[in-house]
């Protein structure tokens, strides 16, 4: 019996990591748009998702000075992107509870000289998401710039980031180690 709950736990586990729902959500209406936050499986927030009047969902990007527009992530599965909708028209999150990490892969370095930034890295989340981070050179060390924007502040706040420490520890220390070795 034991051992049939611990396979039961252990395929649980493996689904839950495969598939991606919003566990938690705040909205906050604008004249023109509702500015979203959720959190997806528990550990990742993308905060300032624009859902415009017409039902039109933006995900948060970075607006350059010569007016282009670079995704901050993309949602790679249609389940993922479906689920993600869903709870944003009902405003309701769903319950989840996963015992494993997500798989995560560093692809399409693109190095940079001459810059405070050193490169740029997708990191995939299993194979269903990506997220467009930076590495820059600071006073201090080379660190991961993950997505964030200039608020009404003027300071950078983070638009999509990782609540489990360890597994942000992990992502950073593979990123480097794909850049410097």
């Amino acid at each position: 019996m034991k051992k049939l709950l611990l396979i039961f736990f252990i395929c649980i586990s493996m689904l839950g990591a495969q598939d991606y729902v919003v566990t938690n959500i705040i909205k906050i209406p604008h004249s023109d748009f509702d500015n979203v936050r959720i959190i997806l499986n528990n550990f990742l927030v993308i905060e300032n998702i624009k859902v415009y009047k017409e039902g039109v969902v933006q995900f948060p990007y970075y607006h350059s000075k010569k007016g282009s527009r670079f995704p901050y992530i993309e949602i790679l599965d249609s389940q993922v992107e479906q689920n993600i909708l869903i709870a944003i028209k009902t405003n309701q999150a769903k319950d989840f509870y996963s015992l494993t990490e997500p798989s995560f892969e560093i692809k399409n370095i693109q190095l940079w000289k001459g810059s405070k930034r050193k490169a740029n890295v997708e990191v995939m989340l299993d194979s269903k998401i990506v997220i467009f981070c930076g590495v820059m050179a600071g006073k201090n060390g080379d660190w991961i710039a993950w997505p964030a924007s200039k608020k009404f502040d003027n300071k950078y706040h983070k638009d999509i980031y990782l609540l489990n420490s360890s597994l942000k520890e992990k992502i950073e220390t593979a990123i480097f180690k794909n850049i410097f070795e």
